[in-house]
């Protein structure tokens, strides 16, 4: 047990160290110099992080308050993502698909010729080898 303690505290000593606190301060200001907060910190960056490495090595640092902010993402939501979401799943995925391949092929009057699947590397593995040629089998009249 007590060799578990002093094995931890040098991994905590060597996330808390001066270069690890600058190398974590280079990332973390990428994109972000020209906020106001960033700048003032930036001014005087050796002194916060010598005062940040010696709270942190004390145990004395206390974060600041959470402060609510809007994420202003240009991508939207899509509503019919089943990867990992709880309560959704390949069958759920397979039913929706039928949904709507009925109603673009107006309840199946109509072939399917170009239909495209959007998938993910995760599932890669697990899809049939001509991924086109099955759903066309499967879903052309």
């Amino acid at each position: 047990m007590k060799k578990e303690k002093i094995k931890l505290k040098k991994i905590y000593e060597d996330i808390i160290s001066l270069e690890n606190l600058l190398e974590a301060w280079k990332e973390f200001v990428k994109g972000k110099r020209d906020k106001k907060d960033v700048q003032e910190f930036s001014m005087r960056l050796m002194d916060n992080i010598f005062l940040l490495h010696s709270e942190l090595l004390n145990h004395t640092y206390k974060h600041g308050g959470y402060q609510a902010f809007k994420i202003n993402d240009p991508k939207p939501f899509i509503a019919d993502s089943y990867s990992c979401r709880n309560n959704k799943g390949t069958h759920k995925a397979i039913n929706r698909f039928r949904k709507y391949s009925y109603i673009i092929s107006k309840n199946n009057t109509k072939n399917l010729l170009d239909f495209k699947m959007r998938h993910q590397k995760v599932f890669r593995e697990h899809r049939p080898r001509n991924i086109n040629q099955n759903f066309t089998g499967i879903y052309s009249r």
